[in-house]
């Protein structure tokens, strides 16, 4: 298994591990109500969030074995988690059609989310998503991803309580329950301190 940079070739491929690893996940399905098929939905809109927004402000990494996606993490830069505007409005409508009946719904959820935000700087991996669960192949994407981050923070929320063990093996810790896509549907929010955090205040002192 080798870890790689997407490329424009591989954006189709990419969004359909994450759509097909997202289709049951709990916040997902309490926001996007009203669709036969979820996991074509997740792909549409991850295939659209990669070209728009993680391919320019942050990495799209991508867990490889031959020409076979075995898993996918998206990234944003510290200051990068949030679109600008304008370009956000640009491909709003694209989004629009994707999330059909449940736009209402989902971009609420979106903005409760981006609420708790924590306001330091950090990296965020907004998605991480692989083909076969229980292979490895999610912590190696966590463990490339937090050595990029080097000593700065890194910041994500769990969606499920597997999740969150796995990014608690790899440093992260639980801060607090976010709303989430619903009250019924809460996500974990998890920080990876800062390397300069875990500095003991009396090795500064003096």
């Amino acid at each position: 298994m080798r870890i790689q940079a997407c490329g424009e070739h591989d954006v189709r491929a990419a969004a359909g591990v994450l759509g097909e690893a997202f289709r049951f996940d709990p916040p997902m399905l309490a926001a996007f109500t009203g669709h036969d098929d979820l996991r074509e939905v997740m792909q549409a809109l991850f295939e659209v969030q990669i070209r728009h927004q993680y391919m320019r402000d942050g990495c799209v990494d991508l867990a490889m074995e031959g020409d076979r996606v075995l898993g996918v993490a998206l990234w944003a830069r510290p200051g990068r988690w949030r679109l600008p505007l304008a370009r956000e409005l640009r491909f709003m409508p694209q989004v629009l059609r994707i999330l059909g009946p449940s736009w209402r719904g989902a971009l609420a959820a979106h903005r409760r989310i981006e609420s708790m935000h924590p306001r330091l700087p950090h990296w965020y991996l907004y998605a991480l998503g692989v083909a076969q669960p229980g292979k490895g192949v999610g912590g190696a994407l966590i463990e490339h991803g937090t050595k990029r981050a080097g000593p700065q923070a890194c910041y994500l929320e769990a969606s499920t309580p597997n999740s969150a063990r796995l990014y608690a093996r790899h440093g992260f810790r639980p801060v607090a329950l976010a709303p989430g896509c619903s009250p019924q549907t809460p996500v974990c929010a998890m920080w990876r301190p800062a390397l300069w955090d875990e500095i003991p205040a009396d090795l500064l002192a003096g």
